[in-house]
């Protein structure tokens, strides 16, 4: 439970004009807490050294690494480094760059930024620092110093436990889909605007595959809905048989998935994509009724900064689609159309 000296804090933002930025102003308004952003390196400094706030979220991958730079300055100026701060970054080296400063009073945040796991980082750490100053109170008159610190100590492997909890939680009811294994719509969708938003920053391609499962329905009909879980379960994994760590598989609906492939061009998404369809095409499934093939048809997409990134998935879909209506197991490209 949040203290109640903490419920009308001030926290600086310091985040590009980004939907991250606006989900974190959102997420901590609605919190209580007043607000101020701050763009650019120069705007942050220039605030800090007007009026000290309460905490300090700082989104690592600004522009011209002003993020780093801006994380930096904070940490080793004598007046600035005891403000607590939580960091959004994607980079797991970066976490470990992070925990070599041994502050207690620094939080980080993995992106895609989810805001239930950011709003319990602010709470834990504004907690944390309004306790160390408790514990200086009451050193003076009560507890011994010993005593005081291990308090602490449990109080901070509490929370820590609480975080750990919550994020497992997460990832099982919010992010997974427990049929197939793989990251649900809701999670894929923040996977591409993250892999758009990549694409903007550093013109690097990316490539989409919306892909669904022919006749499904049929199978549910003739050998029960378990044969089309099975049938899902196991398109699922041909279909990312051959992955890279760096791409991206999740199921978008139904029989239906989506993949993206961050790095690869036209061409070698339709490679993937028919490599895929060729699994699943000659591969026999075995239920207690019967054995039986499948087909499944595929829209492919290249990324282009020129379209809005709705677009991009209407186009991927409508290939999709194309190749359902011209026979099905397919590959059909959206640019085609």
């Amino acid at each position: 439970m949040m203290l109640k000296i903490l419920e009308k804090g001030r926290i600086l933002v310091v985040a590009d004009v980004s939907k991250i930025q606006r989900t974190v102003v959102k997420t901590l308004e609605s919190d209580g807490y007043d607000v101020d952003i701050a763009t650019t390196e120069d705007q942050a400094l220039f605030q800090l050294y007007d009026e000290l706030p309460d905490l300090i979220t700082i989104d690592l991958k600004m522009r011209s690494s002003e993020g780093m730079r801006t994380f930096e300055k904070i940490m080793n100026h004598e007046q600035w480094k005891y403000v607590p701060v939580v960091v959004m970054t994607e980079d797991a080296d970066v976490v470990k760059f992070l925990d070599a400063y041994h502050s207690d009073y620094l939080e980080t945040v993995s992106e895609p930024m989810n805001p239930l796991v950011l709003r319990r980082r602010v709470e834990q750490v504004l907690e944390r620092r309004s306790l160390a100053k408790t514990l200086d109170e009451e050193l003076l008159r009560v507890k011994s110093k010993n005593q005081i610190i291990s308090e602490a100590e449990t109080t901070i492997q509490t929370q820590q436990k609480q975080i750990e909890i919550l994020e497992k939680e997460l990832n099982q009811t919010v992010i997974k889909d427990t049929l197939t294994g793989l990251n649900n719509r809701r999670a894929s969708m923040l996977r591409y605007e993250e892999e758009v938003a990549r694409h903007d920053r550093n013109d690097l391609i990316f490539s989409m595959i919306l892909c669904d499962i022919d006749n499904l329905a049929d199978v549910n009909v003739k050998y029960g809905r378990k044969a089309g879980d099975v049938v899902i379960k196991k398109a699922s994994e041909l279909l990312t048989q051959g992955k890279r760590q760096q791409d991206y598989a999740s199921r978008w609906s139904g029989g239906e998935f989506l993949l993206i492939l961050p790095d690869t061009d036209l061409e070698g998404a339709i490679i993937y994509a028919d490599r895929a369809r060729n699994r699943i095409a000659n591969h026999v499934f075995k239920v207690s009724d019967g054995q039986f093939k499948v087909t499944m048809t595929f829209g492919v997409l290249c990324y282009d900064r020129t379209m809005p990134p709705e677009l991009a998935i209407q186009l991927s879909d409508k290939a999709l689609k194309k190749g359902k209506e011209s026979g099905r197991n397919k590959v059909v490209t959206a640019d085609l159309l």
